[in-house]
């Protein structure tokens, strides 16, 4: 019976958890965006910088899956990266936006992420639709989904996208997925498939079920120990 347990388990562990669940290390290797413009009014922020899916890879897998930034106040290039933890969106937090705000980043995510299967965007504009996509879910961190007024814009102006290097695509595709959003009713949207991945010395990034809580991993072996204790028990 302990032998079939186990069995269990390993077959539980191929197909329910990611290939990378248990990484502690991730490749970055390029992705699909171009360079936007934006200003930040917390701090004063006025800068260009390149946006869009990210592609990383895990652990030892040879594939990879689509990230996007949620700390553009840090670096990322085509390297290596040590992970430092993983948090679920609804508790990630930042300096400058609220905790909670993370579930917005993961809806986004899941409606118009072309690894996510989204296809919506115009011929040859797939780095337009991924830069827009990545200056939404900044602008949903910061800002939130306030908008009293109806207008497909946030109320607050803590992140404000500029045309200085935007181009009209990707502005285009960006104010398209926040009027989405504002729109959008959340009630039954938990983003329990999305987890926040916290690099060393590099952007956070979040990513498409990257790890499940360890906690499910060790109730469910505990409840197979459990089951086969008292299988034992009655056979004796």
């Amino acid at each position: 019976m302990i032998k079939k347990m186990l069995l269990l388990l390993i077959l539980f562990s191929t197909l329910f958890l990611p290939i990378h669940v248990f990484a502690t290390t991730v490749d970055i290797t390029g992705g699909s965006g171009e360079t936007v413009s934006y200003i930040v009014s917390l701090d004063s922020t006025d800068t260009s910088s390149w946006a869009g899916q990210i592609n990383a890879q895990f652990g030892d897998s040879s594939s990879y899956i689509g990230a996007y930034c949620v700390d553009f106040y840090t670096d990322i290039t085509d390297k290596g990266y040590s992970i430092d933890g993983y948090s679920d969106v609804l508790s990630y937090t930042d300096t400058f936006f609220t905790k909670g705000n993370g579930l917005y980043a993961a809806w986004l995510m899941n409606e118009y992420s072309s690894w996510l299967g989204y296809t919506g965007y115009g011929f040859d504009e797939l780095a337009a639709s991924e830069a827009g996509l990545q200056l939404a879910i900044w602008d949903a961190l910061y800002d939130g989904i306030t908008d009293t007024d109806n207008d497909g814009i946030t109320d607050t102006d803590n992140f404000v996208v500029t045309t200085d290097t935007t181009t009209t695509a990707a502005y285009a595709y960006y104010s398209e997925y926040i009027a989405a959003l504002l729109d959008a009713d959340l009630t039954d949207f938990t983003g329990e498939n999305f987890q926040v991945v916290k690099l060393t010395d590099a952007q956070d990034l979040i990513v498409y079920n990257p790890v499940p809580e360890p906690g499910t991993v060790i109730l469910f072996g505990i409840g197979l120990l459990g089951i086969s204790g008292i299988v034992r028990k009655k056979k004796a």
